[in-house]
C-alpha cells in the first residue's frame, strides 16, 4: 500500500460549553398520505433559497422542493423522459452549489446500460438545463459530485466495475467549463485493492483542493481511505489510510464517509464502523503534511451496547461543525446531532427536538432517517424524513453574531520561544482563554489568557503539545509547541 501520512490534531476541548445556536420550528417541507419520501438532501444557493432533494419509495423519479421567503414549493420532478434513476437510500442522488450554479449528479439506467447523470441550473435551482448522462463503461454507480465557489469547476465521482461487479474502482472526472465538457477520468482509488462495492463515497473541493474519501476492501479489513488532489482535479495523491479501527466484515456496510474540508486546508471525516459489533460514529481531523499519523475517536463512545448509529454527515466551517445521524436504540430510532463552534474537536452533543420516534416501531425505517445538514453564512440547514408520518421534515440553526469578516474567526498565533522550557509568551495577545492539549488530546492546562500573554509551563513534561487560544467572540487559533 501507498501511504499518505497525515498530521492530526483532535484537540478534545474539556473547558469549553458550546454555543449556543438559534433553533427555528419544524417544517415540513413534503408530506404525502400514501408513498413515503425517502433520503433527502439539502442545499443553499446564493440567495439563501434551501433545496430538497428527495426520491419517494417504489417509485425512480426525483423531486426538488425550494424553501424560498419562508414557504417550501411545491415539488417537482426532475427526471428526464426513459431515465430510471437510482433514488433508493445510499445510492443518491447528490447535489452541491458554487453561487447560484446548482449541480445535480444521480445514478441512472437506460435500455439495459448503467450511466451518470448530471443536471445543471445557473440560476439557484429554480429550472435546469436537460439531462447529461455521462457514461465512461456500462457499469457504473454511486455518484459524487462538487463545485467550486464560482460553480466553473465540477468534479464528478463514480464507482466503475467491471461486467460482474468487479475489482470496483473510484475515478473522478473534472469540468473547468460549469458542466459541459469533462476530462477524462482518473482513478483515484488505490488499484491494489478493491472498494467497498455497496458504500457511496464523499467529494469535496475548496479553492483548488479537491478530496475524494470512501471505505476500502483490504482482504475484508473496511476502512476510510481518502485521497487529495491541490491542483483542481488533475491529479491526485496516493491514498491514505485515515480509519485505524481495522473493522474486518465479510461483506459491505452499505455506508460511506462524510467530508469537511476548512478553509485552513484541515479535512474532517465521519464514519460508521462497527469493530467492536456495535456500530458507531467516528470522526478524525486531518491535515496533510508528512511525518505525522492519524488520531481519531468516537463521537459517542458512552452509548449502550443496544444503540446502533449509521449514516453520519457534517457541515460546517473552521470553527462551527455539525454532525446529523440516524440512532436506533431499544426499537426506536431517532435524529441525533453534536455542535460545536470551536471546530471538531469540541463537539458537544445537542438533542434535536421533536425527532424522537415514540412509537417504538423496531425497523431502522419506522422513524426519523436519512438526515442530512448543509452550511452557509451562519446558518445549518438539517433536513430528514419520517416513514412513519410521510414527510420530509426541515429545522434551521442559527449560529448567534456570526461573521465572515477577514479574521472574525481565526486568531494568529505567535509565540516564543518554541522548543519552551518554563514558560511561553504569546504575541500580540487576544484576550480571552487558552487551553493547552497534550498530543492525546487531553487537556493538561488552561486558564484565561493574561494581558501580556504569558503562560506558565513549570508543571508541563518534557513533549509536544498544542496551545487552543479562544476570543471572547469565539474567535479560534491554535498552534503546536515543544517542551524541552
Amino acid at each position: 500500500m501507498k501511504y499518505l501520512f497525515l498530521i492530526v490534531s483532535l484537540l478534545f476541548v474539556t473547558r469549553t460549553s458550546a454555543q449556543n445556536l438559534t433553533e427555528g420550528n419544524v417544517e415540513t417541507a413534503f408530506k404525502d398520505a400514501q408513498t413515503y419520501p425517502v433520503w433527502p438532501r439539502c442545499a443553499t444557493n446564493a440567495s439563501g433559497d434551501v433545496l430538497v432533494l428527495f426520491g419517494k419509495f417504489g417509485e425512480s423519479n426525483l423531486y426538488q422542493t425550494i424553501r424560498s421567503g419562508g414557504n417550501f414549493s411545491t415539488p417537482s420532478k426532475l427526471n428526464a423522459t426513459g431515465i430510471d434513476v437510482n433514488i433508493n437510500e445510499v445510492y443518491g442522488p447528490r447535489i452541491t452549489t458554487g453561487t447560484n450554479h446548482v449541480y445535480i449528479a444521480l445514478a441512472a439506467r437506460k435500455n439495459k446500460t448503467s450511466m451518470i447523470g448530471l443536471y445543471h441550473s445557473g440560476d439557484g435551482g429554480h429550472s435546469y438545463d436537460s439531462l447529461r448522462t455521462i457514461r465512461i463503461s456500462d457499469f457504473v454507480g454511486y455518484p459524487d459530485v462538487a463545485c467550486s465557489e464560482d460553480g466553473k469547476y465540477v468534479h464528478l465521482a463514480m464507482m466503475e466495475t467491471d461486467s460482474i461487479s468487479y475489482r470496483p474502482k473510484y475515478v473522478v472526472l473534472t469540468s473547468s467549463d460549469y458542466g459541459v465538457t469533462f476530462t477524462s477520468r482518473k482513478v483515484v482509488s488505490d488499484t491494489a485493492d478493491d472498494v467497498c462495492e455497496c458504500c457511496p463515497p464523499d467529494l469535496i473541493t475548496r479553492n483548488s483542493s479537491v478530496v475524494l474519501a470512501y471505505r476500502n476492501n483490504n482482504n475484508n479489513v473496511r476502512d476510510i481511505w481518502f485521497s487529495q488532489s491541490i491542483d483542481n482535479g488533475n491529479t491526485f495523491s496516493a491514498p491514505a489510510d485515515i480509519d485505524p479501527t481495522n473493522w474486518v466484515i465479510f461483506g459491505c456496510p452499505d455506508s460511506g464517509p462524510s467530508l469537511l474540508l476548512s478553509s485552513d486546508d484541515s479535512i474532517s471525516a465521519c464514519w460508521m464502523s462497527s469493530e467492536n459489533n456495535q456500530a458507531m460514529i467516528n470522526l478524525s481531523t486531518a491535515h496533510f503534511q508528512a511525518g505525522s499519523v492519524v488520531q481519531h475517536r468516537k463521537l459517542t463512545p458512552s452509548t449502550p451496547n443496544t444503540t446502533s448509529q449509521n449514516f453520519p454527515v457534517i457541515a460546517g466551517d473552521n470553527h462551527h461543525k455539525m454532525v446529523v445521524w440516524p440512532e436506533n436504540s431499544q426499537g426506536k430510532t431517532s435524529t441525533r446531532m453534536m455542535y460545536s463552534h470551536v471546530g471538531a474537536e469540541g463537539l458537544k452533543e445537542f438533542k434535536m427536538k421533536r425527532l424522537d420516534d415514540s412509537t417504538g416501531l423496531n425497523s431502522w425505517g419506522s422513524g426519523p432517517m436519512g438526515p442530512h445538514v448543509s452550511f452557509q453564512n451562519g446558518t445549518f440547514h438539517t433536513v430528514w424524513y419520517n416513514r412513519h408520518t410521510y414527510e420530509v421534515l426541515y429545522k434551521r440553526f442559527d449560529v448567534p453574531n456570526y461573521s465572515t469578516a477577514p479574521g472574525a474567526e481565526t486568531i494568529d498565533v505567535a509565540i516564543y520561544p518554541n522548543p519552551a522550557s518554563t514558560y511561553l509568551v504569546v504575541q500580540n495577545p487576544h484576550s480571552g482563554m487558552f487551553t493547552v492539549n497534550d498530543v492525546s488530546g487531553q487537556s493538561v492546562l488552561d486558564g484565561k489568557l493574561s494581558s501580556d500573554g504569558y503562560i506558565d509551563l513549570k508543571n508541563l513534561a518534557p513533549g509536544c503539545y498544542f496551545l487552543i487560544l479562544e476570543g471572547e467572540t469565539h474567535q479560534r487559533g491554535v498552534t503546536r509547541f515543544t517542551v524541552k
